[in-house]
């Protein structure tokens, strides 16, 4: 929750001074055109554009990310005697929501005034892909034991993976996950954001160190 509401502090800052900026620009313009700067010029467009990322853009990529680590840590049991790993609720409803939210916006574009038959189609297989997404976000799931892991691709299939096959084991932290690689070529993507991840990966490094 702290991280959450830093990031929210920062938001509103970030967002106010830009505001204040925008709103008093025509104050500042006698005083860049008196140190040689031209307000309207490609370099200060630009220098515009990186205060704005760095003042709103940050703050809300680490909302972001914040609101996906809410929600317990704590992975669950099945009843075949799994563990296992979902989502954090944050990550699963903010994202969920977020993605049917965007199908919503690009099926209802698709359907308005616009006859270009190319430019519909663009905006309902944008749509369809989001409204798949939100669904995997929504059945997402890890299972594992002492023998093997059970993992949900990006497809939607649930594919199992041998522990005796573990042979690398990878952090992409650009996209937020784990790579488990095995032997039979195949691959496991584990979300940073899995409930109980952390003792899912002490678990395979375990593993790799017996068999590799």
């Amino acid at each position: 929750m702290r991280p959450f509401l830093v990031f929210l502090v920062l938001l509103l800052i970030g967002g106010a001074a830009f505001y204040a900026l925008a709103l008093n620009r025509e104050f500042a313009e006698p005083y860049l055109i008196d140190w040689g700067i031209d307000p309207d010029g490609v370099w200060t467009r630009g220098i515009l554009k990186i205060v704005a990322t760095v003042l709103v853009g940050v703050p809300i990529a680490g909302l972001m990310w914040s609101i996906a680590a809410l929600g317990s840590d704590r992975a669950g049991t099945d009843i075949h005697g799994y563990t296992t790993l979902r989502l954090r609720a944050g990550a699963r409803y903010f994202f969920s929501v977020a993605a049917f939210a965007l199908a919503g916006l690009f099926i209802f574009v698709a359907t308005e005034d616009s006859d270009v038959l190319a430019f519909n189609l663009f905006m309902i297989a944008f749509g369809c892909a989001f409204l798949f997404g939100g669904i995997w976000i929504l059945i997402a799931r890890v299972r594992y034991d002492n023998m093997a892991i059970f993992a949900t691709e990006y497809t939607g299939i649930v594919r199992r993976h041998e522990w005796a096959d573990l042979e690398a084991l990878d952090i992409n932290r650009e996209a937020q996950e784990y790579h488990l690689r095995f032997r039979t070529g195949r691959k496991a993507r584990i979300s940073f954001y899995y409930q109980g991840v952390n003792d899912l990966i002490a678990l395979a490094e375990e593993k790799l160190y017996r068999y590799a």
